[in-house]
């Protein structure tokens, strides 16, 4: 999780605001208003984060991960009404006039 998130911070760092981390979630606060094409592109980036996880551990630690690893992209206003990102989806599902 060390890697991802150190992952995710590097390429997110301008983008977003990173709130928190608890045993495997990453938590970031992103300005919504008038920038789903910016929510839809980071929401892309952490799920590039996670897709990297066992490259990035090879990279830096010499070891392969026995196993993949996959994670997870979820968008909302507050951690109870979390909608689960799709990438086919697009910029759409970022009705924000609903989320706001």
């Amino acid at each position: 999780m060390q890697v991802a998130r150190i992952s995710a911070w590097r390429r997110l760092r301008d983008k977003a605001l990173f709130v928190s981390t608890v045993h495997d979630d990453l938590e970031l606060d992103v300005n919504l208003t008038g920038n789903e094409e910016t929510c839809y592109n980071i929401c892309i980036e952490l799920e590039d984060v996670f897709t990297d996880v066992s490259k990035n551990v090879s990279k830096l630690y010499g070891y392969d991960l026995p196993v993949p690893l996959a994670g997870e992209v979820a968008f909302g206003n507050n951690l109870k009404d979390m909608i689960e990102f799709d990438r086919s989806k697009g910029v759409e599902q970022f009705n924000l006039e609903g989320l706001l």
